[in-house]
């Protein structure tokens, strides 16, 4: 069975990109799920609760995904 070559493919929730764009395009990832994250929870975020829950939303379901991850990128320039 042959093997297909990518440029980029996801693994295990990272999307792993060939060269150096690699953090780049894992980053804008992590951005757009993060969206996507805030998006399915906007009745809650955007609705006229207490501060406080909307702060308790944000960080136990949109800060996690967002940075997941995170702490195995390494620091470039």
């Amino acid at each position: 069975m042959p093997v297909d070559v990518v440029d980029n493919y996801i693994y295990l929730g990272h999307k792993i990109t060939l060269g150096i764009e690699n953090q780049t395009a894992e980053v804008e990832r992590r951005i757009s799920q993060a969206w996507a994250a805030f998006g399915a929870n906007k009745r809650i975020m955007r609705g006229k609760l207490h501060l406080k829950i909307n702060a308790k939303v944000f960080e136990q379901c949109i800060m996690p995904v967002f940075t997941y991850g995170t702490e195995t990128m390494s620091l470039t320039k």
